[in-house]
């Protein structure tokens, strides 16, 4: 060929295939040969390699493949691990809200309570001041019967009295139990607060999840097919 002593060939862009390598492998002393964008594949780079083992081929299909395949590999073991890993995250809040929304349900229910016993304690003062109504009347109509005795009076009094007592006990009874309501209240919608936030990091864990399982599968779909090509 008079072209022994060529170190350097770029074939870029043209229509050299794998059998025009044929006729570089008596280039003993080429060092690098560019076959971009030609006709040559792997299959006609391997040999000229074994032919030439200090030639360096650009791009060497081979070993792009192997890096390729390396990283390929790479990618979806690390994909793979973080599956692992977002399952164990997805688990612990799912568990998490589970347990929140338990929680916001117990909230509620002691709220509910708290609020019946409000509802029972307004019904005491209400039959209490009806007493004391009663009792009241009872007593102005004994102080104008001149027939009435003095002790019947004084029991009279004495029950109004009482009523007035009585009724002043379920006002401050309700009170307390209104204060109860109020702190159960405050309580159960921190406790439904909790449980949709909770609610929503789960399903933002899942959705996390099932985009790096798709992903992972992906990868190793990818991977396969490299390796199947080798």
């Amino acid at each position: 060929m008079g072209l022994e002593n060529l170190e350097y060939l770029n074939v870029y862009g043209t229509a050299v295939t794998d059998a025009g390598l044929e006729h570089v492998k008596g280039l003993s002393n080429l060092k690098k040969l560019f076959v971009w964008q030609t006709g040559v594949t792997m299959a006609g780079e391997e040999p000229l390699k074994v032919a030439l083992p200090e030639l360096e081929i650009v791009p060497d299909f081979k070993k792009d493949q192997e890096r390729a395949l390396l990283s390929a590999k790479r990618s979806y073991e690390d994909a793979s691990k973080e599956v692992t890993e977002l399952a164990q995250k997805m688990q612990e809040s799912l568990a998490n809200a589970t347990n929140v929304a338990k929680t916001a349900q117990d909230a509620a229910g002691e709220l509910k309570a708290a609020e019946a016993n409000v509802a029972k304690a307004n019904e005491l003062i209400k039959n209490a001041d009806s007493t004391v109504t009663q009792t009241a009347a009872a007593v102005a109509q004994l102080k104008e019967d001149a027939s009435a005795t003095d002790e019947l009076k004084a029991a009279a009094t004495e029950s109004a009295a009482a009523a007035v007592k009585a009724a002043a006990a379920a006002k401050a009874s309700a009170e307390k139990l209104t204060a109860v309501v109020a702190e159960k209240k405050t309580a159960s919608d921190a406790a439904v607060k909790a449980a949709t936030d909770a609610k929503t990091a789960a399903d933002a864990a899942k959705a996390k999840f099932d985009e790096t399982v798709k992903k992972s599968v992906d990868l190793k779909t990818k991977f396969d097919e490299l390796n199947a090509a080798k």
